[in-house]
Parts: C-alpha cells; structure tokens; sequence
C-alpha cells in the first residue's frame, strides 16, 4: 500500500514499467494526491533497467528447478517406501497447491536478496556513481551497449560520463544561490514540490501487455564466473551457452532420479 506523504522528506519516486495499466489517469492521480512522484520505465527498456528481470529471475527459477526435483526425489522414495502397506497407491508425486507455495516460499529465501539489489542497482543505473569513471564491470551488458550508444567513452575501461555531468550541471544551474544564509539568486526549482519541471516525459507509444515487458532478454545469473557473466563483459552468445548449460544439468539431474526411481521400483 502506497503510503501517505505529509512532508517532502516522506515522499518517494513511484516508478512503474510501461504496462498499459500503469498508463492510467487514475494511478497518476493517486500517486500525486499522496505526495508522490510518478516515473516510468520507457516501453522497451525493461531488459535494460528492470532490477527483478535482470537480475533476479534467473536465480530464482534455477532454484526453483533444484528445490523441485529434490522434492519429486524424496517424494517418489517415500511413496515407494509406503506402497507395501498401500500397494494400489500411485507412486507417481504429485505436489499439492500448499507443496508448490512452500517451494517457491523456500527458492525464495534462498537468495542473497540484499547481493542482488545492490548489484542491480548499480549494474542498471540508479546507484552508479555521481562523480568520478564508471567502470564497464560495473553496468549491466544489456544497458552498457544503450549507454557506449548515448555517450561513447574514449577510455576502453570505462562508460561515458558526459551525459551525467550536463545533467547535474542542469539541476545545479537551476538551484537558488544563498550566500551567508541569504538568498542572493532566486532558482527555477527551490523545494521538492518542484520535482516535476526537471522530469522530461516520454514519447507517446503504446503499453505493453502483460508479461511481455522483458521479451528476449537475456537475464544475469550470479552464480556465472565474473569473467563470463553477463554485466561483468559476458556475451550474449556466452549467455546463450550457459543457459543452455543450466538446462543440460538440470535435465541430467532428473533423468539420474528417474533411473534411482525405476531401479527401485524394480525391487519393490
């Protein structure tokens, strides 16, 4: 529940993916009447900047496949185990709705939430750095190729910066001055509630369906080597392959708890 701001230090930015049921009059309304300032991420830009599809999901859904088959393992012995005393029972798991809630609960809690956010948010943008180089290691492989576009860097370690600093340039410029606590030049934006004259809309276009925002991308799996993963100067073409590697194991994995399964079904 988007709380209610009293003062400018309790509102916050509210940035919404380009869903077109974002798009509405009625969530503007309602983040502006509660003090807040309404963002959007740009239709498109999802696999660029959208911490949970870069970062996130990757990790969770190869969890998701372990925690499974573990439980479809010890599921299926404990089935077999009771078929002496229930021999017309299937033997075959079966997860129920509560069995499936806990295994996402436990696939969950597994990740290292606060490595995550910190990485995904520096690699896509709002916690790099204000001043000083940005090092390529440090933007997420996706985004590195929008900003080398944007603002290309002359240094083969490092992105562009020249697109931050006419930025802060522009918000500094705009400030009041005050000297010895008077204030000797009035400023284009002087309180909070100002915000929105430094936000520059974007281009009209049409909002994406559900579910499709982050199509094709390629997301970050931190387990990868820094040296191979992508954010860290991976490949598509490298990503491709260890994802195709992840499914491989993954496959391995099950067809060995299949074979465990058959040969003991076979005994019983």
């Amino acid at each position: 529940m988007l709380p209610q701001a009293s003062t400018s230090e309790e509102s916050c930015v509210v940035l919404l993916d380009w869903f077109n049921g974002h798009l509405t009059k009625e969530v503007a309304d309602i983040v502006k009447k509660k003090g807040h300032v309404l963002l959007f991420h740009g239709g498109g830009t999802t696999p660029f900047t959208q911490v949970n599809d870069t970062h996130l999901h990757a990790i969770l859904a190869a969890k998701l496949v372990e925690q499974e088959v573990k439980w479809s393992q010890d599921e299926r012995q404990r089935l077999l185990a009771a078929k002496e005393y229930f021999p017309n029972r299937s033997t075959t798991p079966s997860p129920t709705r509560f069995d499936v809630l806990a295994l996402v609960q436990e696939a969950w809690q597994m990740l290292d939430h606060n490595n995550v956010a910190s990485k995904g948010y520096r690699q896509t943008g709002p916690e790099m750095p204000m001043s000083g180089v940005v090092r390529i290691g440090d933007v997420y492989e996706n985004l590195l190729g929008v900003m080398n576009r944007l603002d290309p860097s002359k240094s083969p370690t490092d992105v562009g910066t020249q697109l931050r600093e006419d930025a802060i340039k522009h918000v500094t410029d705009g400030l009041p001055v005050i000297v010895d606590g008077i204030v000797t030049r009035q400023g284009k934006w002087d309180t909070w509630g100002d915000v929105q004259l430094l936000i520059q809309e974007h281009e009209d276009h049409a909002g994406a369906m559900e579910g499709m925002e982050a199509f094709s991308v390629a997301p970050y799996d931190d387990r990868h080597p820094p040296d191979l993963a992508p954010g860290w100067g991976g490949t598509p073409k490298m990503t491709k392959t260890m994802t195709s590697t992840m499914r491989k194991k993954a496959a391995t994995q099950m067809a060995r708890t299949l074979k465990k399964t058959k040969m003991m079904t076979t005994a019983v």
